[in-house]
């Protein structure tokens, strides 16, 4: 998908998969509000929302990987990739149990969790739109 969507999301445009996680994530919390909501039709909405999540994660994941190799002197591409992977791998725990611990506050409206969580990630992806034309710009320029 990352390959056939290269010209249509060019790196400026990142932002905007980092809007469509919050996006799934909203519309994760909001089926918890509809009152008439089946059980399974709750399912059939976590199911498609959290699978398009992890498509959009996935490719930001890889777009990202990308944009970090393709700038990084050959001769340090280990390092980095290596500091990049530990962080990620560090972080990882920490949102874990931040997450988990949520839940387990909020385990009977868990919508107070997925709806704030869904809004502050289409903030970060409106705030950083900026960022990523900004890093796009620069790697056309040292590139030339």
């Amino acid at each position: 998908a990352v390959g056939l969507l290269n010209h249509r999301l060019p790196f400026r445009r990142l932002y905007l998969l980092i809007v469509s996680i919050g996006g799934c994530l909203l519309g994760a919390g909001a089926v918890f509000l509809l009152p008439s909501a089946s059980v399974w039709a709750r399912y059939l909405v976590l199911l498609a929302v959290f699978c398009l999540c992890q498509f959009a994660c996935s490719m930001f994941s890889i777009y990202a990987l990308c944009a970090i190799q393709g700038r990084t002197p050959v001769h340090l591409t280990g390092k980095i990739m290596a500091y990049v992977s530990t962080l990620s791998m560090c972080a990882q725990p920490f949102g874990q149990i931040l997450y988990g611990a949520l839940f387990d506050l909020f385990s009977n409206s868990v919508h107070w969790v997925l709806l704030p969580s869904g809004m502050l990630l289409c903030i970060i992806g409106f705030a950083s739109a900026s960022f990523f034309a900004a890093f796009e710009h620069e790697g056309r320029s040292t590139q030339s």
